[in-house]
């Protein structure tokens, strides 16, 4: 499955990137704001997007409106140190698909990357 990162952390991608594709992903790109969220999918065209939502520029939350704007299939993941149910709410309502709480586990993300297995 073809997955864009996007995490103004750059341990964080650096981490998801390394599970991933030990789990037979491929990464085909990483960004760290929101904007480059949005200019990667429209060129990338990637299977799931994880997207951390507090980031600098334009965080998650307008990006994931402005991805489903374009792409109203898009599959998103939100990703949050913020675990705030208003914010998990949000995320959701706005369409993205899951959410996962960060630190996570690897299962965690690998049962969710699972979901969106074709």
């Amino acid at each position: 499955m073809n997955v864009l990162v996007v995490d103004d952390s750059s341990l964080t991608r650096a981490a998801m990137v390394a599970a991933l594709q030990a789990y037979s992903h491929q990464v085909v790109g990483e960004g760290k704001d929101g904007n480059e969220a949005v200019d990667m999918y429209r060129e990338k065209r990637p299977d799931v997007v994880l997207l951390d939502l507090a980031m600098p520029n334009k965080d998650g939350l307008e990006a994931i409106k402005e991805i489903l704007e374009y792409d109203p299939q898009a599959n998103i993941v939100a990703v949050s140190a913020l675990y705030d149910r208003t914010m998990q709410k949000r995320a959701v309502e706005l369409g993205a698909k899951a959410y996962i709480v960060k630190p996570f586990e690897l299962t965690e993300l690998v049962a969710v990357m699972a979901k969106f297995e074709k």
